[in-house]
């Protein structure tokens, strides 16, 4: 079993017996691995926490459920490209992970906010009916910044 070399799938694939159930990587396309190599809101989204702000909120303070819903949507989050994601956003009609743009003196008053200011947008996207996260898109990465399991930040 070697790769493939065309556009259904780059993962080698295990000899299939009766009992196992089919591998979901090994349906995967090229443009599961390389979406994020699109073009503007084409491109699939990217999550990265390099930025995260853990004095604010740390992972340490989510439950193990509350760890099991956020990478729910992480797994969530990546199968939108930037044009459908954006698409969920709105002043009334919020569907799926609603991107909504919040001002940046709404966030904590530390060094990181006061150097990204001028330079980006920041939105929250809805983890679940109370969860959010904050940060902001570069390309097709969104950086993760903050953390909100409670939507304090808005509050």
């Amino acid at each position: 079993m070697g790769k493939k070399h065309h556009n259904k799938s780059i993962i080698p694939k295990k000899e299939a017996s009766a009992a196992q159930q089919p591998d979901e990587f090994s349906q995967m396309s090229m443009e599961d691995f390389n979406g994020w190599k699109l073009e503007g809101d084409r491109a699939h989204v990217i999550a990265s926490i390099k930025f995260i702000q853990h004095d604010f909120q740390c992972f340490s303070d989510w439950s193990k459920q509350d760890m099991k819903t956020f990478w729910n949507f992480i797994n969530k989050l990546h199968k939108y490209n930037w044009k459908n994601l954006l698409a969920t956003g709105g002043k009334v009609a919020k569907t799926g992970l609603a991107p909504t743009v919040i001002p940046i003196y709404k966030y904590p008053d530390n060094r990181f906010r006061r150097s990204i200011q001028n330079l980006v947008e920041m939105f929250e996207l809805r983890v679940d009916n109370t969860k959010r996260v904050h940060g902001f898109r570069d390309g097709p990465v969104f950086f993760i910044c903050w953390l909100d399991k409670n939507h304090r930040i808005c509050a």
